[in-house]
């Protein structure tokens, strides 16, 4: 039902007559509430200089953890540069397809109602399961012009996995520390033999939203591959923007980038090959570095599927040890263990073992989300438990702990998990009241020591 209603939110874009109502330009608008849906909400940005004149591209986001804002912050700047509309839905997070359609139904009908859009150049992006969802999105419409996935491959179903299009392109971006910096590599290899035009960006982070200047190279690719009226001046400023990312690279001595990335440059930009980064690469240093990744990466792969088959057993042991199974205790030892590793002066083993300590917890806040949206609250406690022994203070597992907490009416221990968030991370008293959860909460007799902690809309 809900693919129908997408793929007819497209079939209505030549009826619908955009609203004359207006909003702020140049500033990021925390809560555009959906005509049609009032249960629904998207975060906006609009360039300073927008014409509802003139039609626009738009960037429609899907965020793991329903919070729009953060990635049209990110966005902001390369869709201020390029001329861009960016929304982000408030609803779509991971752990349920359903509310994933819910939300780009929403976004895709409420803006075409409500802006001036070049219905040729619609592009999908998100973190984490959100880059799963743009492909999706991507897939059941057939009009998606570019994807920018983050930190994700491929839709983890196969009906909604990536198709062939002659006119689709795809930018990846992933750290080198991040879990699904290996399935990156692979979805860049089964994109080359679907011949989807792409190209993968690296940076050196952990599993995390990019920065706002990687997130800029990407449009700046994109800009290249499907904007047609793109002038001379402007594709060489592309031009060297990808040339001054390349120096980055090699003044870091990253030699094995090096070498991928400038293959991208000769491919897409016509830029000759550097000489001795050639020479560096056919050196016996530089292949036995090569060798040395690949061992590393291999076991990687050992280690994560002994992990899945760990990870197998929890619905029915719900952690509870025996002499077959794992509970708590073994999850913490071989946390501890790949922490240890992670502090490694070898580059390669510590980025390896981070990238393992990344797929844990994300495995277990995906888990926690699906089976808190099946109601089974037991079970996604225990996920949420190992999720906090390998990042402590990460303010969204102690939220989504928070929440758990709530849902079980155990209001005390969710207010205590809630002032260790803010006083660890940033909360904003907007965002717990747009939690309908919480509501009981509101009236806790320590919600007045919580609220002092909270930040509001104007400050930084």
């Amino acid at each position: 039902m809900k693919r129908t209603l997408i793929l007819i939110s497209f079939l209505l874009l030549s009826t619908y007559s955009f609203s004359q109502e207006s909003f702020e330009t140049g500033v990021v608008v925390d809560s555009v509430i959906c005509d049609h849906d009032t249960e629904q909400s998207y975060a906006l940005y609009l360039p300073s200089y927008y014409d509802e004149n003139k039609s626009w591209p738009i960037f429609y986001i899907f965020e793991p953890g329903a919070r729009g804002k953060l990635p049209v912050n990110i966005f902001k700047k390369a869709a201020e540069e390029h001329g861009y509309i960016i929304v982000a839905s408030n609803n779509s997070r991971n752990g349920n397809w359903q509310r994933v359609f819910d939300a780009a139904d929403a976004m895709l009908l409420d803006t075409q109602k409500r802006f001036s859009l070049d219905t040729a150049r619609f592009y999908t992006s998100g973190f984490s399961g959100g880059a799963r969802a743009a492909i999706a999105i991507s897939t059941l419409t057939g009009k998606i012009r570019g994807i920018i996935g983050c930190g994700a491959g491929n839709a983890n179903r196969i009906d909604l996995s990536i198709r062939k299009r002659d006119n689709l392109v795809y930018v990846g971006i992933v750290g080198d520390r991040d879990m699904n910096y290996l399935e990156h590599k692979l979805f860049e290899e089964h994109l080359n033999e679907l011949e989807i035009p792409n190209i993968r960006l690296i940076s050196h982070d952990k599993h995390q939203w990019p920065s706002e200047d990687m997130i800029l190279l990407a449009f700046n690719w994109l800009e290249l591959k499907t904007n047609s009226q793109l002038t001379s001046e402007r594709k060489e400023l592309i031009k060297k923007s990808f040339q001054e990312h390349f120096k980055t690279i090699v003044s870091d001595g990253d030699i094995i980038e090096s070498l991928r990335f400038q293959e991208y440059l000769k491919r897409d930009l016509n830029i000759e090959l550097n000489d001795s980064i050639m020479s560096l690469g056919k050196s016996k240093e530089v292949k036995k570095l090569l060798a040395r990744k690949t061992k590393i990466e291999k076991k990687e792969i050992e280690t994560r599927a002994y992990h899945n088959k760990a990870f197998k057993e929890i619905p029915e042991t719900r952690l509870v040890p025996t002499d077959s199974t794992k509970g708590v205790l073994w999850w913490e030892s071989q946390i501890r263990r790949w922490q240890k590793k992670s502090q490694s002066e070898d580059v390669l083993e510590a980025n390896s073992s981070l990238r393992i300590l990344n797929q844990i917890w994300a495995r277990c806040a995906q888990n926690t989300f699906q089976e808190e949206s099946r109601g089974d609250f037991e079970l996604a406690m225990k996920y949420n438990e190992i999720w906090l022994i390998v990042e402590p203070e990460n303010t969204w597992g102690l939220w989504t702990k928070a929440r758990l907490l709530t849902a079980q009416g155990q209001y005390d221990k969710a207010m205590d998990q809630l002032l260790f968030a803010a006083k660890t991370g940033k909360i904003s008293l907007k965002a717990i009241k747009r939690e309908k959860l919480f509501s009981p909460l509101l009236s806790h007799q320590k919600f007045v020591e919580l609220e002092p902690l909270l930040w509001t809309p104007n400050e930084s």
